[in-house]
């Protein structure tokens, strides 16, 4: 990425920032860091503005927070967050301040997280496991697991009326889960690198699935069955963490020294 296509908001944020996600609406944006809290931000895109309002501190994890996830819109907003520890909280937006739902222990390190407007999905070193959120409340009882090793990064999606999940793992494979079934896993692509970072959403003027990919470099492109159509691939320097996010065409990046950039690829 050049400067040029980065937009910088550099209002006081935290220096360890694990992962971040904006809202449906790009309205809000979600840092988890090292200090083992959330903060809320407002973000304020007008023309003449650059800015981010912080509007809460969530805490009471008590490891590092390795994922933020949104749910649609269609619950109210709705955060979910997870600790390296296996803690999971889910917190509610009401009346201007977030107020905490429900939380499970999975009691596991966990790697990365992923949300559908009805299902949780954890990825640990050992396995995959589902959780129903459709009544916005966690239960360890309800709970399914799917023998995948080595996942470190997922993303699901609804389409087609199956849930499906995109997997990248420590040994450089990208894998397609769908409904579930580990008989309906699907080998996509070998990287060279590990794949930190997967992103899955359906295009709704194509009806098709796009995919971005960190492994190597960032990929973007369409998942055609079992193959990537590759549509932009962009060089990524060694300072990018784990985790990026796509709402539309922006590409958030979280860099080691601390410096986060929305950047619009």
């Amino acid at each position: 990425f050049t400067s040029s296509q980065a937009v910088p908001y550099n209002l006081n944020l935290p220096t360890d920032i694990l992962d971040m996600e904006t809202d449906q609406l790009d309205d809000y944006m979600a840092a988890g860091c090292g200090d083992s809290n959330v903060y809320i931000y407002r973000l304020d895109q007008s023309q003449d503005s650059n800015k981010l309002q912080h509007m809460a501190t969530l805490k009471g994890h008590t490891a590092p927070i390795i994922a933020v996830r949104w749910l649609s819109l269609k619950h109210g907003r709705v955060l979910v967050s997870a600790d390296s520890n296996g803690q999971i909280f889910m917190h509610r937006e009401q009346q201007q301040a977030f107020v905490k739902l429900s939380s499970i222990d999975l009691h596991q390190n966990i790697t990365d997280m992923a949300v559908t407007d009805s299902t949780l999905v954890v990825s640990t070193l050992e396995s995959i496991q589902f959780f129903n959120i459709s009544q916005l409340q966690l239960n360890l009882k309800d709970c399914q697991v799917v023998d995948i090793k080595l996942a470190i990064s997922i993303c699901a999606c609804e389409f087609k009326q199956k849930l499906q999940v995109l997997v990248g793992t420590f040994d450089c494979k990208v894998l397609l889960l769908q409904d579930r079934q580990i008989q309906n896993l699907k080998f996509v692509k070998q990287f060279q690198k590990p794949v930190r970072s997967v992103q899955l959403q359906q295009d709704l003027m194509s009806e098709q699935l796009m995919c971005c990919i960190l492994a190597d470099n960032l990929v973007i492109g369409r998942l055609e069955g079992q193959q990537i159509a590759i549509q932009k691939e962009y060089e990524v320097d060694r300072g990018v963490k784990s985790r990026f996010n796509v709402t539309g065409r922006v590409v958030g990046v979280v860099n080691e020294d601390g410096i986060t950039k929305l950047v619009d690829v």
